[in-house]
């Protein structure tokens, strides 16, 4: 009796871990790579943190759109999934259809960063607001963008209506300030699909060589190390709002940043190396 207990409760508790960590089914996954890269159109309604939540319970993120290449294939892929332009309106994106991607300003508004894990952590590409909010929004970097309005050259996203628009999807269908295929900033709440997006087993992304960065102390007090793998051609130390502090031209593998005069808190380090990758990890001064 004892031993077929144990077996029934071990029967039942290996269900319910199945259960938990199969987040998606497959019968809603559509699968497809670009570059190297493996990504997958997932056809079930999620909102942003749980979308977020799941790409990492699959061992991805959500989908990190770095150049025009990328975002043709990862579009192309979600119309190849069936994802139709009507499946889901969004009444805070203009009635539009979306697909979440992994950026989001909801960590500091109008700092916008791909963090497809939901650490809190990844690198800012877009500062502020298109036209169709306050009008002062700004590329960090060169990065690539694709904010609603790009198409005629007039970038209206994102514009955080009703003070509540953190998460970027995108749109499957046209709406007043874009385009299918643009972005859009929407409210974190909407149940939408979403893109995952998993590093290949080459560890190599849009033709880039892996990184490893190196970086102590950190937390760190007065100053800290950075050690990079592969030769470096700019830091860029930057506050948590995106606002640039230092800039260093680095002549060797391993520089140091002095942060004695900076106010505790979180900042971030932009790391730019030989093959124009950018690499970006958080810094605490204490």
């Amino acid at each position: 009796m004892n031993k077929f207990f144990y077996i029934f409760a071990f029967a039942i508790i290996s269900f319910s871990t199945k259960a938990q960590t199969a987040c998606a089914n497959a019968v809603n996954i559509y699968s497809f790579t670009f570059n190297g890269t493996s990504y997958e159109v997932v056809k079930e309604a999620k909102t942003w943190t749980a979308a977020a939540a799941c790409a990492v319970q699959r061992g991805g993120s959500l989908v990190e759109v770095n150049n025009q290449a990328e975002q043709t294939a990862v579009y192309t892929g979600i119309v190849a999934a069936g994802v139709t332009s009507t499946y889901s309106p969004v009444g805070d994106g203009g009635g539009a259809s979306y697909v979440w991607i992994g950026a989001t300003d909801k960590f500091n508004e109008g700092s916008w960063i791909w963090d497809g894990n939901n650490d809190a952590m990844g690198s800012n590409f877009w500062n502020g607001q298109g036209l169709a909010g306050a009008g002062n929004g700004t590329v960090v970097l060169s990065s690539f963008v694709n904010w609603g309005g790009k198409s005629t050259s007039s970038i209206q996203e994102p514009d955080d209506f009703n003070s509540n628009q953190d998460g970027a999807a995108i749109a499957v269908s046209a709406w007043p300030y874009g385009i299918a295929g643009e972005w859009n900033d929407i409210a974190l709440t909407n149940s939408i699909y979403y893109v995952i997006e998993y590093n290949n087993t080459l560890g190599i992304k849009a033709n880039q060589q892996i990184v490893s960065l190196m970086i102590s102390p950190n937390p760190a007090k007065d100053k800290v190390e950075i050690t990079s793998s592969l030769e470096m051609k700019k830091i860029e130390l930057r506050s948590i709002e995106g606002k640039i502090i230092k800039t260093i031209v680095p002549t060797k593998k391993t520089e140091t940043i002095d942060l004695a005069e900076l106010t505790n808190g979180v900042y971030f380090v932009d790391v730019t190396t030989k093959d124009n990758s950018v690499n970006t990890k958080k810094i605490v001064k204490e």
